[in-house]
């Protein structure tokens, strides 16, 4: 039996992300992918036309894997839960979340995953607005998101990295901690009582 002819943009898409997650980034190619699918390279290139759009139809559907996992992150506090799933899924999903936020062409830069103006990226969370209504000056919602943003991030590039290992329940302890500290601070910063 020769090589499948027909595949699917999904089929293609879904054996690259395999093929990232499994070696990265680097070993993603159309005669990687072919050989994943049981295909020839042509029918890749039909599909794909390069090997750039298949670079950012993977980032897109990495960053809905990103969403998926922060908004199936249960808490109390949902936008704690949000921080935690980004965390887990850089533990659990080393090589996805690297490729999101380092090298391979065009990183993601923070804004656009954690963009709060209501219409990307996390901000579409009502639990995200609901915690930017509590703080009448944007100076206050910066401080917060940024404060954040650099622990949250930076936890998760240290377990993406294998530098630092942490089990669920010190993951969520730590972020709690740290987002209680930035909450407090950057309400005091802006003249209000927590």
């Amino acid at each position: 039996m020769g090589p499948r002819v027909s595949i699917t943009r999904k089929e293609i898409l879904e054996a690259a992300i395999a093929i990232l997650e499994e070696e990265g980034w680097a070993r993603v190619s159309a005669r990687s992918i072919a050989a994943k699918l049981g295909s020839s390279t042509m029918p890749i290139y039909s599909s794909m036309g390069s090997m750039e759009a298949l670079q950012a139809e993977a980032r897109s559907r990495a960053l809905e894997l990103l969403f998926e996992r922060q908004l199936g992150t249960r808490h109390e506090i949902e936008a704690l839960g949000m921080a935690i799933g980004y965390v887990l899924f850089a533990r659990d999903r080393p090589r996805l979340f690297t490729f999101l936020f380092t090298g391979n062409g065009s990183p993601l830069r923070s804004k656009e995953a954690v963009a709060i103006d209501g219409k990307t990226g996390i901000g579409t969370s009502p639990a995200i607005q609901s915690l930017m209504s509590q703080f009448s000056t944007e100076r206050g919602r910066n401080d917060l998101v940024f404060n954040a943003w650099v622990y949250t991030h930076g936890l998760a590039i240290l377990l993406a990295g294998g530098i630092v290992t942490m089990g669920d329940e010190e993951i969520a302890m730590r972020l709690s901690g740290a987002g209680e500290a930035f909450y407090l601070a950057a309400m005091s910063k802006e003249g209000g009582q927590p």
